[in-house]
């Protein structure tokens, strides 16, 4: 989480913490200054939110569905990557 997503009032940043807590259970909230997003050599602060529980079984399935959906997109990408370049160099053989 960005520093600007608790942009607006102390009422309003609390109330968004809470959430989460009544949706998560107990939570923790650490501050990293250096913080690095994949890909990106520039440093980012962001809170991290930290909570230790388990995944209920329709978390766990929606999330291996949602990742299935991902990789069937990047191999559709791939292959049609694997085309176009195919083609493309079909005459350097």
């Amino acid at each position: 989480m960005t520093p600007g997503s608790l942009d607006g009032s102390i009422d309003a940043a609390i109330l968004y913490l809470q959430n989460i807590k009544n949706t998560h259970g107990p939570v923790r909230l650490d501050w990293d200054a250096y913080h690095h997003f994949p890909y990106d050599s520039s440093v980012t602060p962001a809170f991290h939110i930290i909570c230790d529980r388990l995944e209920t079984d329709e978390e766990y399935s929606t999330r291996l569905a949602g990742e299935a959906v991902l990789q069937d997109r990047r191999r559709l990408r791939d292959l049609a990557e694997l085309a176009r370049l195919t083609e493309l160099y079909k005459d350097n053989k």
